[in-house]
C-alpha cells in the first residue's frame, strides 16, 4: 500500500513540475479515462460483492447499508425511513444527495454500479468542460493512483459520488467564470 502512495506522490510531482507541451502524448487521449472506467467496473462487479460478503460475519464497511436500508424503507412506506440501524448497529447517516444519486441503484447488485457512474459522470462533465482530454485523463490518473478511491469502490462508499459531484460543480463553476 505505502508503494501506491509514494507512487501516487511521485505521479503528481512530475505531472506538476513538466510544462503542458512535455506531458505525454496519451494524457490528451481518452484513454486513461476509458482505462481506468473499465478497470473500475471490475473492481466494481468483481470485488465489491467479495467485500460486501463480509457483512454476513460483522466485517466490512456499512456505509453502502446505510443508504440501501434507507431506500428500502422509502420503498417500504415505513414512516421514518432512517429507524433501521445498519448490520453493525449504526444508525444510517446517509443524506438526500447520497439517496437520490443511488435510488436508480437501489440494491446490493447495482450499488456498486452507482459509483462508476459517479466517475464517469465526473471525467464527461470534466471533458464537456475543458474541450479537451487532458484534464480528465489527469484526474483519471490520480484516481488509479489513490488508495482511498479503490479502497472506497471495493467497500461501496458513499462517499465517492460526493466527492465526483464536489468535481463536477468546480469544472461547471469554473467554466461559468471564463
Amino acid at each position: 500500500m505505502a508503494v501506491v502512495w509514494v507512487a501516487s506522490a511521485a505521479g503528481l510531482a512530475l505531472m506538476l513540475r513538466r510544462r503542458r507541451r512535455q506531458l505525454p502524448r496519451v494524457l490528451r487521449t481518452p484513454w486513461p479515462s476509458l482505462a481506468l472506467v473499465a478497470v473500475a467496473l471490475a473492481v466494481a462487479v468483481v470485488a465489491y460483492p467479495v467485500f460486501d460478503e463480509r457483512r454476513s460475519t460483522g466485517g466490512g464497511s456499512d456505509a453502502d447499508d446505510a443508504v440501501l436500508v434507507v431506500l428500502d424503507n422509502l420503498e417500504a412506506g415505513v414512516h421514518d425511513p432512517y429507524e433501521t440501524d445498519t448490520y453493525l448497529g449504526n444508525p444510517p447517516a446517509s443524506g438526500p444527495g447520497s439517496l437520490v444519486w443511488f435510488a436508480p441503484f437501489a440494491s446490493r447488485a447495482t450499488y456498486p454500479l452507482g459509483l462508476v457512474a459517479a466517475v464517469v459522470m465526473l471525467l464527461g462533465v470534466l471533458r464537456a468542460c475543458t474541450g479537451s482530454w487532458l484534464q480528465p485523463s489527469v484526474v483519471a490518473g490520480l484516481l488509479a493512483l489513490s488508495v482511498p478511491f479503490w479502497e472506497g469502490l471495493a467497500q461501496g462508499s458513499d462517499h465517492l459520488p460526493f466527492a465526483c459531484s464536489l468535481g463536477c460543480a468546480a469544472a461547471l463553476v469554473g467554466r461559468a467564470r471564463r
